[in-house]
């Protein structure tokens, strides 16, 4: 005998699921996610740039602003302010360090753009009545310290050339211009171009000696060769034994 099972009864108010609507539910829109995720992104990137550009480290300093020739006078127009964005520690001129080069004299030829330092340019020099100021290109290994000194005092030599039969012991007529006054003086590797005060006279013969290679310079005392500054020593232990005395 078969037994036969009757299908369950289904259970008074049970909740049925239909599969449909749960498909549909899964489908909705995620536009609202993806544009806060676009505006979260591009909030980040503005809100960096904006950091970046307040927190730079820029500074303002002094450049040329057209070219300079050596020996013209600098004036305010000539410069102008860049931003240098380093925190480095630079031998340059901020742009409140205008009064350093202004009514200055340039060194050195300076190209429009350079930035500006000190070493760049010098004091005008106010010459005496009957004086002149001459340029000359040595090499470094022909001069003594103290000739590469502004205000040393300096006997500019004309040498002979190598075809020239020369008495070394023939010194009478060899000084061009005596004690000389160095004005300026710039080092630019194994050459040093200085500047001298010479009677207007001897100008025109030390710059066409120069021009030739033909000028040296030997330094010398500031002190007069005449012993005057001994003799006043000499006076000066005259009085103090005198006074002594009495």
């Amino acid at each position: 005998m078969v037994a036969q099972r009757s299908a369950p009864a289904e259970a008074t108010g049970a909740q049925q699921f239909d599969l449909g609507q749960l498909e549909v539910g899964g489908r909705r829109s995620r536009f609202p996610e993806v544009a806060l995720g676009l505006l979260l992104i591009v909030g980040s990137a503005l809100g960096a740039l904006a950091w970046q550009t307040f927190d730079s480290s820029g500074r303002l300093v002094l450049a040329a602003r057209e070219p300079i020739g050596a020996g013209e006078l600098v004036t305010a127009a000539d410069l102008q302010s860049v931003e240098l964005a380093s925190d480095d520690a630079l031998n340059l001129l901020a742009d409140s360090d205008l009064s350093l080069l202004v009514d200055q004299v340039a060194k050195v030829d300076i190209a429009a753009g350079t930035l500006m330092t000190v070493d760049l340019v010098g004091p005008a020099v106010d010459l005496a009545a009957g004086q002149a100021e001459v340029g000359l290109s040595i090499e470094l290994a022909d001069l003594t310290d103290r000739a590469t000194v502004p205000g040393s005092l300096v006997d500019v030599v004309l040498v002979p050339t190598a075809s020239d039969a020369v008495d070394l012991f023939d010194v009478d007529e060899v000084v061009l211009v005596a004690r000389a006054v160095v004005v300026d003086v710039t080092v630019d590797g194994p050459v040093v171009r200085l500047s001298l005060a010479v009677p207007d006279d001897d100008a025109a013969r030390i710059a066409r000696a120069a021009a030739l290679d033909r000028v040296r310079l030997i330094a010398v005392s500031d002190l007069e060769a005449d012993g005057s500054a001994q003799s006043g020593n000499e006076e000066d232990e005259n009085e103090d034994g005198e006074d002594g005395g009495s």
